[in-house]
């Protein structure tokens, strides 16, 4: 289900709002000295009328949703000829109703678009011109009436040119996306062959008979590889959840089975790093989306394959409210506390000395944050500097155990 801003309701909320404002303004204005509440009562009575229309057409707007130039077009010659009224009537002491054109002016154009920021122009300039020709308090003031007409003017003008400007921006920012789109699924194609031939090489040096120089040199080649997989898995992972294409999947499945395959996908990973993966046996089901979860599980355990090398790591499995919450705890070197909220930020990385030869650009925590949000998952790191670090998604949804068929004979 997508959500789209209904502008022309906004601007008719707006015009409710604005209509019991100047209400308000010109019921003062007869209790103030000098002044009749006689003389205003009469533009009262038309706002209120004016009012009543204006939740009229709110409601039409409401029931009947869309792009409708002429109702757009009737709509501004309500708002100029209520408020050509009360400046005709309530002569000087109703001139801040000229704020209220001005409104009327900038809010169609921004709203609707240079269009109708041109009619809108017009308008205004056609309601100044009959105020002026049906006021003798503006007939006596011709400059004061010309500063309102070149006001009237030049702010549209403005407008229109940072409409402008707005508009080709988001064109250039589209047409970049376009361009990033498919240089990623240019990359995503050219990439991944390689990358696989280069397994397939290393996997038949192995069968070959090599001395420990080149085993090393295999190993290597493995380990970089690895690392080059997990990176660009990353980048695809960031570019496919920045244009809003993940939506979850969700599936009742085992958890435990489905912890147990994890670790198991990630056998290699963990032996390079010199790893030993744990993992506390697990009865419950739950509803995930199986593919999303298997991510945030990955980029965790490669997080904890870099900053806890030659360490065990240990998944388990907490209750947590109603829901589940999925641990891992690592025996790393840990994050100091100043780091701890910045670590889900994209690219940011706690540096330590001895890091430079740990791989990664930043990335993995922060997909891992994001994915849990598309799946009502919290993400949390508990960690104290040279004590490891606990890694918990919880708000895992429990479910029941599906129904096994059974076999009748």
């Amino acid at each position: 289900m997508t959500f789209e801003k209904n502008t022309e309701l906004d601007q008719a909320n707006l015009r409710i709002i604005v209509t019991i404002c100047a209400i308000g303004y010109i019921s003062v204005l007869g209790f103030l000295p000098g002044h009749a509440v006689g003389t205003y009562l009469p533009v009262i009575l038309y706002y209120v009328v004016f009012l009543l229309v204006s939740i009229g057409l709110r409601h039409v707007i409401s029931r009947w949703p869309g792009h409708y130039p002429t109702r757009r077009v009737l709509g501004m010659i309500h708002d100029y000829t209520g408020t050509s009224f009360g400046l005709v009537v309530g002569a000087e002491a109703a001139l801040p109703l000229y704020a209220v054109m001005v409104w009327i002016n900038l809010g169609n154009g921004m709203r609707y678009g240079s269009r109708y920021l041109a009619i809108a122009t017009v308008l205004a300039l056609l309601a100044l011109m009959v105020v002026y020709w049906l006021t003798p308090a503006w007939q006596a003031q011709p400059f004061m009436v010309l500063m309102l007409m070149i006001t009237s003017t030049v702010i549209p003008v403005y407008a229109h040119l940072l409409l402008e400007r707005t508009r080709k921006a988001s064109e250039q920012a589209v047409a970049a996306n376009l361009e990033k789109s498919r240089f990623l699924a240019q990359a995503s194609h050219d990439l991944r062959q390689p990358i696989h031939s280069i397994g397939l090489f290393t996997a038949c040096l192995r069968e070959a008979r090599l001395g420990d120089q080149e085993q090393r040199l295999v190993d290597n080649i493995d380990r970089s590889l690895l690392n080059v997989s997990q990176l660009f898995r990353s980048i695809l992972d960031l570019y496919t959840l920045d244009n809003g294409r993940v939506l979850p999947n969700y599936q009742i499945l085992h958890l435990g089975d489905f912890l147990a395959d994890s670790v198991l996908q990630n056998a290699e990973a963990a032996r390079w790093a010199g790893v030993e993966l744990r993992l506390r046996p697990c009865a419950q089901w739950v509803r995930v989306d199986p593919v999303l979860l298997a991510t945030m599980v990955q980029n965790v355990l490669s997080n904890c394959f870099k900053y806890g090398a030659q360490r065990p790591v240990l998944i388990g499995v907490r209750q947590c409210g109603d829901g589940l919450a999925i641990e891992v705890h690592d025996q790393g070197r840990g994050i100091d506390k100043e780091h701890l909220l910045k670590v889900f930020e994209e690219f940011y990385r706690v540096r330590h000395q001895r890091d430079k030869d740990v791989e990664g650009v930043g990335l993995g925590l922060s997909i891992v944050k994001r994915l849990g949000l598309l799946m009502d998952l919290n993400v949390t790191i508990r960690s104290r500097l040279g004590h490891g670090k606990t890694v918990r998604l919880y708000r895992v949804a429990r479910a029941l155990q599906p129904n096994t068929p059974t076999l009748q004979h």
